[in-house]
């Protein structure tokens, strides 16, 4: 699945032929239709394996003992890294960068788009809420605003590495970005 996963970053959904699949993957057309049914399909699995796998990584590195402003450098900085995964030049993220442009089309996509930015929302949010010593209940609107700027910050990174800006470049957003959170909690 990481093959297909990388094949739909750098070339997206509709960049991406089943001949691109099938050759990247090292398997036959045949079988790749009957391994993962259509491209459709093929691609919500690469994105849910993509989610899974940075989502922990992220979420790990949230949790890890520190303050706020630690936590939030340690979970963007982790996605940077994933963003910048295979050298200089930044291929983004699978979800951020080409499930948004599929969400209009494809229900299932803009679905799952949806309830992956919640979760992503909620982590962030739980963390906040801890860092303010109350991890009772749900957080609050505010918490839940701040994780919000931080999921947006993503989208950002992901899009800026796309655009070729540079990792330390775009470490300076992180930074800055766990700075201005702070100051607003």
């Amino acid at each position: 699945m990481e093959v297909a996963s990388e094949v739909f970053r750098r070339q997206g959904y509709t960049g991406t032929s089943i001949d691109r699949l099938a050759e990247s993957m090292r398997i036959s057309k045949p079988s790749l239709y009957g391994t993962y049914g259509d491209k459709a399909q093929l691609y919500l699995m690469a994105l849910e394996a993509f989610a899974d796998r940075i989502g922990r990584m992220a979420e790990e590195a949230l949790n890890q003992e520190g303050g706020l402003e630690a936590a939030i450098c340690r979970y963007l900085g982790c996605v940077l890294e994933v963003y910048f995964e295979g050298g200089d030049q930044g291929s983004g993220c699978l979800v951020m960068s080409t499930a948004a442009t599929e969400a209009p089309s494809q229900p299932a996509v803009q679905k799952f788009l949806a309830e992956v930015l919640a979760r992503a929302d909620e982590v962030v949010a739980r963390r906040i809420q801890r860092e303010r010593g109350d991890g009772r209940g749900a957080p609050s609107q505010s918490d839940m605003a701040l994780a919000r700027v931080v999921t947006g910050i993503l989208v950002s990174l992901s899009t800026r590495a796309r655009a070729g800006e540079s990792r330390e470049e775009l470490q300076k957003i992180v930074e800055s970005t766990a700075k201005l959170i702070c100051a607003g909690y």
